[in-house]
């Protein structure tokens, strides 16, 4: 087995926690993963003295120090974060919402920073806390300002969840109403992620003209009007505008 193969079957211990199951024990992985008893804890051992897991009695693993650690140094250092919160505290306050920051990566999101007001719905996805592409307004903003060599195999792959949820019955459906949302700047769901909560979301550009992630704004449904819609929408385009042009142009 090659090095590269080694490190990338240690490193996908660490994808096995999630909220569903925050611990685990070596018979649970050798069953999940496959591996042999030798090899699992081999890697424990590498991965539990790197202080990305930690072992608690009788046999238990859990993730460790060092990820605490990572998570304070991404909150101070990450360029998006850094660039999106003064934006996204400022249109939180101004619509009495949740205004979340969202990254992209491996085919899925994440918020990696919010900030809400005390009038704001309680939504389901907070930081840290990873989101599908298959629906939503956040997900549907970032892959229509992906290119289409680049939004077709996502598309692709997600076409049953797009035809559940009302998005469009083919590939080339889907397209077109993307290609809606890449026209006007943002995207805009009602009850699809949480009932009773809207999302609107516009997609935030790095300096490669490629999206990395996207503004979003949640409120109560109730508070969304169609007089107040465009409002909103225009003010969750211009923070990501604002937000986009920082990481493209940092000081």
């Amino acid at each position: 087995m090659s090095d590269t193969n080694s490190l990338e079957r240690m490193l996908s211990i660490l994808s096995v926690f999630s909220d569903d199951k925050y611990e685990w024990t070596p018979d649970e992985l050798i069953d999940f993963l496959g591996y042999t008893r030798p090899t699992l804890y081999r890697y424990l051992k590498i991965l539990t003295d790197a202080g990305l897991v930690t072992s608690l009695p009788p046999g238990r693993y859990l993730l460790g120090p060092r990820v605490v650690e990572l998570h304070h140094l991404v909150r101070m250092s990450d360029p998006l974060i850094l660039a999106g919160t003064t934006v996204a505290s400022e249109l939180a306050a101004q619509f009495k919402g949740t205004a979340m920051l969202i990254r992209w990566y491996r085919n899925r999101m994440v918020c990696i920073h919010h900030e809400t007001t005390p009038q704001a719905p309680i939504v389901r996805y907070m930081r840290g806390q990873p989101m599908g592409m298959s629906h939503g307004a956040t997900a549907r903003a970032i892959i229509a300002a992906l290119p289409r060599r680049k939004a077709l195999p996502l598309v692709e792959s997600l076409l049953n969840d797009f035809r559940a949820s009302g998005f469009g019955e083919t590939t080339e459906a889907v397209l077109t109403n993307l290609r809606k949302i890449k026209r006007q700047g943002f995207a805009h769901s009602r009850g699809e992620v949480m009932a009773g909560v809207n999302g609107t979301s516009a997609p935030i550009i790095d300096g490669s003209r490629m999206p990395i992630g996207a503004l979003c704004l949640t409120q109560h449904d109730t508070a969304h009007n169609a007089s107040g819609a465009q409002t909103v929408a225009q003010a969750v385009v211009q923070g990501a505008a604002t937000i986009s042009d920082k990481l493209a142009n940092p000081a």
